[in-house]
């Protein structure tokens, strides 16, 4: 599960190099909320699907710009 350092790292990185797609691994979470993903797309206006974990492992989240 991504931690609060991890999650405003990730929000940092999106906003400095402005990805045109995220995909990270290894989630550990079987759902994400709205405001979450809003807040890791940064400024960007992204697509999201995510493959929920199984158990406690696994999961993914893809992220794509409009």
């Amino acid at each position: 599960m991504l931690v609060e350092g991890r999650r405003n790292l990730l929000v940092e990185l999106v906003n400095r190099h402005e990805f045109d797609c995220i995909y990270l691994q290894e989630t550990i979470k079987s759902e994400f909320r709205r405001r979450e993903l809003d807040r890791f797309a940064g400024r960007k206006h992204m697509e999201w699907s995510w493959v929920p974990c199984s158990g406690h492992s696994g999961g993914m989240l893809m992220g794509i710009d409009k």
